[in-house]
């Protein structure tokens, strides 16, 4: 009886297989509980067990870092402080927008911080994106080279930081994507902008398509993309997502601040209206807005 009744407490694969509650991964004992149960088979061998937990140290298995390696480090730190020192005065306008956005189309004013102040033609994925067989197939003509030219469509009006101030046209895979083999057939010239993509408008600016679009998002932990702002701060957070995968198609984990361009059409498309509600802008753990 007793044996039933254990069975059928126990819950079942069914109750517990779901993608919020399914942890997948092999469990083991927590330290804790090896060491009662070594206390409940032994009790001398608390001193040993200890013992051997205090000897075990993270990384020891690893290889020291040498001289070279260390030198390569600082130098790649350097260029990284030196960037973002960069993209801060672009933020802030020590540099002038015409120096930096390639595209025409970047602007600061919604930008968030200066992770966002890079041109699409700046980005080697944006200007891939330019250049794929697709996107060529929908112009007449293919694309020139967008190298250190600008977009015409750069604002500082909604940019947030620096990582935010970067033109279309010094992006590569912006570049790329307006050269698709797709584009010359819907438009009579080459676009000198990412946001003058033919998909652009379609995939992150119209409000019906990117609530299709939201339900194909998961979050860090696997969960369904779902609203908890309003709607306005959703509709941003699902275009962000879809710009990436119209340049990018897929980066995994990894987290891309958005051309100055881009940032400036899909936050003046979807402005704040709720009381308290401002732009968070792009950061490289955290959720941007």
């Amino acid at each position: 009886m007793s044996s039933k009744s254990s069975d059928s407490d126990r819950p079942s694969v069914s109750d517990d297989d779901s993608e919020f509650n399914y942890i997948p991964g092999n469990y083991s004992l927590i330290e804790s509980e090896i060491m009662e149960a070594s206390d409940s088979e032994n009790g001398e061998g608390d001193k040993d067990q200890h013992t051997s937990c205090v000897d075990v140290e993270p990384y020891s298995s690893e290889p020291v870092a040498d001289e070279e390696w260390i030198a390569e480090y600082r130098l790649r730190q350097a260029e990284k402080e030196q960037r973002l020192a960069s993209l801060k005065d672009r933020l802030v306008g020590k540099e002038s927008l015409s120096n930096w956005c390639s595209c025409g189309n970047c602007n600061i004013t919604f930008l968030q911080n200066a992770n966002e102040c890079c041109c699409c033609q700046d980005m080697e994925k944006c200007v891939e994106a330019l250049s794929d067989e697709w996107v060529l197939q929908d112009l007449e003509t293919a694309p020139k080279s967008y190298s250190r030219r600008s977009c015409g469509n750069c604002s500082i009006t909604f940019l947030q930081n620096a990582n935010e101030c970067s033109c279309c046209k010094d992006m590569e895979k912006c570049v790329e994507s307006l050269s698709d083999e797709w584009i010359p057939q819907d438009m009579e010239t080459a676009p000198k902008c990412i946001t003058l993509h033919p998909a652009f408008n379609t995939v992150c600016l119209d409000r019906w398509s990117l609530r299709l679009a939201s339900g194909k998002f998961r979050t860090i932990d696997k969960r369904s993309y779902q609203q908890t702002g309003s709607d306005e701060a959703f509709m941003r957070n699902v275009a962000y997502r879809e710009f990436i995968h119209l340049v990018y198609d897929r980066v995994g984990k990894n987290r891309i601040p958005l051309p100055a361009c881009a940032y400036h059409a899909i936050r003046s498309k979807f402005q704040p209206k709720e009381k308290g509600e401002h732009f968070i802008g792009f950061q490289d753990e955290e959720m941007d807005d």
